[in-house]
């Protein structure tokens, strides 16, 4: 039993490497070659298996480019698939004896065969043709070297009766994943198969460490498959150790990982398959029933019919142990064993569904038939030296015999059985021991992981409020910004509005000034006319008095009181601390002399002050020394310097 469903694992393993080799090299070279490969890959899904090899078998003796290793895989997979396994061992090996490819693939073609030869049930073949691929030089291909330890490791597993071959292999190939990685999973899976090992072996304690290896690498890594392999096989030990409730747990845990990619439907259909074994074994059969519809619902998507076909023998046996299903579980095993698939399958799984039919039948009343069957598969199984199936039928023919009244029979039968059984005991004992070790630091590692899970869940909270934290304190920096932006913005806006403001003050003060300016020079202009006029013409009695109050008329215009006012506003706006200063350093200064010192503040000459004023130069010159007469200035200083000073 033990071997059937090892083969099994190792059927899917290989299915899914070649899976992942398809996706991997996709159109990794273009031209001929890719086309092929591209072509054969496509008529595998369509189960042209035929045509898939005599596509690919033109890669293969192309002896060189990166298709032919993946071609001799998926080749090797399509001979499994199409049961053409002696077909392929004879292809692998004349490929193998070829210069052309034998050279650089010797290897890892006679792997290949010895990997066919293996599921032909030709044991003693497919360690002869292993022990001939080891006599050839490994190439450092990390790939190569894990599907060689790979394919190795399964033979010595299912063809050693001892492990110690196999386990090495198995160390190799996962030391070889150390040192350059895992791309494909193929160490994963050698460390899966290390596991089941150490499950067979009663050494549970190390499979489950192996175990929680596997899904620490494949986490790291997003190596789903790997996950579900090792939670798989979790499920395996503890339903192994009697714990179907963990068993149930740990692969209901690796269907919800698998349920996430489609691509993973055969892996889900073999742990549904596994999982139905542990319902039925809870006495749940609708539910065991219905896990084997999905299982076999998923072999259908991949094309897997052989999956199916063990899919169908599992339903049929489960139905054995019903007695309203009996009639029904007989009819398909016998239908199953009909089946020319059926007699292509290795002798392990025929003679263990021939026992399983002749069960079937004796506990119908079919005893003639019934009995010549299991007796059969007791001989078969005593031959191979299967002490676990030698107990399960044994122990079957002593209660058979026992509750029917064969006493020579029982007679006969009982002894092997006994010793059977002491075996198994001891084994038994070692496993009891081992099962409550391993419950006791499952428990202890539950109650770490508790620890570290609420660990974890603080560490988790703090880092949450140290981001709460953080994003406020960002918020509040990015508003601080954008509120110095908009102030900053606001007070550019303002220093651009006063500019304008004292721009457009200083056009009209200049406006001012310069027509005051103007008046008074036309005025003067006219003046001097007139005067000069005056002093060409007679002095007629009504002539010269008339001339003489019209002159009087053109003398310089004052500022006007609303003119001054404008003036001072237009001033003190454009310089708004000028007359604080002032009337701090001169506080006795009069208008008049304010309007003189404001005019030499901006850097009017006397003459422009004079024409500003309406006053004459003689006057601004008198108003300018008595300023200083006033201030008590040295004549090293101007009023000039001392007035444009004041603001500084």
């Amino acid at each position: 039993m033990r071997k059937f469903y090892g083969l099994m694992v190792a059927v899917s393993l290989l299915l899914i490497a070649c899976d992942k080799q398809e996706r991997q090299v996709g159109f990794a070279e273009s031209g001929t070659d890719s086309l092929r490969w591209e072509q054969g890959l496509q008529w595998r899904k369509e189960q042209k298996y035929t045509e898939a090899l005599r596509v690919l078998d033109t890669l293969v003796r192309a002896g060189e480019g990166s298709f032919v290793f993946p071609a001799i895989r998926q080749m090797m997979a399509l001979y499994t698939l199409s049961g053409q396994r002696e077909k392929g061992e004879e292809y692998f090996l004349e490929r193998s004896r070829s210069e052309k490819q034998g050279n650089e693939y010797r290897r890892e073609l006679l792997i290949a065969a010895a990997q066919l030869a293996f599921e032909a049930d030709r044991d003693s073949v497919a360690l002869k043709l292993l022990r001939e691929a080891q006599l050839y030089p490994a190439k450092e291909v990390p790939e190569r070297l894990l599907f060689f330890y790979r394919i190795a490791g399964g033979i010595y597993m299912f063809c050693d009766k001892e492990k110690e071959r196999s386990i090495a292999t198995f160390q190799k190939a996962i030391e070889t994943m150390e040192k350059y990685g895992d791309t494909e999973g193929m160490g994963m899976q050698c460390m899966g198969r290390l596991a089941s090992i150490y499950r067979a072996e009663g050494r549970y304690d190390e499979g489950i460490e192996m175990c929680y290896k596997i899904l620490e690498a494949g986490k790291y890594s997003g190596n789903t498959e790997s996950i579900a392999r090792a939670s798989s096989e979790l499920a395996y030990f503890y339903g192994v150790l009697g714990e179907v409730e963990k068993a149930l747990e740990w692969s209901g845990q690796a269907i919800q990982v698998c349920k996430e990619k489609r691509e993973m439907a055969s892996v889900l259909a073999d742990l549904y398959r596994a999982r139905s074994n542990w319902l039925n074994e809870s006495e749940r059969l609708s539910e065991a029933m219905e896990c084997l519809r999905l299982a076999d619902s998923c072999y259908k998507i991949v094309g897997n019919e052989r999956a199916r076909l063990f899919a169908r023998m599992n339903g049929a046996l489960y139905r054995l142990n019903v007695p309203d299903s009996l009639a029904r579980g007989i009819e398909i095993l016998q239908t199953v064993m009909g089946d020319n698939q059926f007699k292509a399958l290795p002798l392990r799984h025929q003679y263990s569904t021939q026992f399983e039919l002749g069960r079937g039948l004796l506990m119908a009343g079919h005893r003639k038939e019934g009995l010549s069957l299991v007796r059969e598969a007791a001989a078969w199984y005593e031959q191979q030296e299967d002490v676990e199936m030698q107990d399960y039928v044994y122990a079957f023919l002593t209660d058979y015999y026992a509750r029917n009244g064969f006493d020579r029979e029982l007679a006969n039968c009982f002894p092997l059985y006994r010793n059977v059984r002491d075996t198994l005991f001891k084994r038994e004992k070692v496993r009891f021991m081992v099962a409550a070790n391993v419950k006791f630091e499952t428990e202890k590692k539950e109650k770490q992981n508790r620890i570290l899970v609420a660990e974890l869940a603080l560490h988790k909270r703090t880092i949450q409020y140290y981001i709460a934290f953080g994003l406020f304190f960002i918020c509040l920096a990015v508003a601080l910004l954008i509120w110095l932006w908009m102030r900053q913005r606001a007070l550019q806006l303002k220093r651009t509005i006063d500019r304008m403001r004292i721009k457009a003050q200083e056009e009209e003060l200049h406006n001012l000034l310069k027509s005051q300016w103007e008046l008074n020079r036309k005025n003067e202009e006219l003046r001097a006319e007139i005067e000069s006029a005056l002093n060409r013409i007679t002095t007629e009695e009504g002539v010269k008095p008339g001339i003489l109050s019209v002159l009087g008329s053109l003398n310089p215009r004052l500022l006007t009181e609303q003119e001054e006012i404008k003036f001072r506003q237009s001033f003190n706006g454009i310089y708004p601390d000028f007359m604080r200063m002032l009337r701090k350093r001169f506080p006795a200064v009069s208008k008049n002399e304010e309007l003189i010192c404001m005019l030499i503040y901006r850097g009017s000459s006397s003459e422009e002050i004079a024409f500003a004023l309406g006053i004459s130069r003689e006057s601004v010159n008198k108003a300018r020394y008595r300023i200083r007469k006033k201030l008590n200035l040295s004549k090293e200083t101007t009023l000039d310097d001392w007035v444009k000073e004041i603001t500084s």
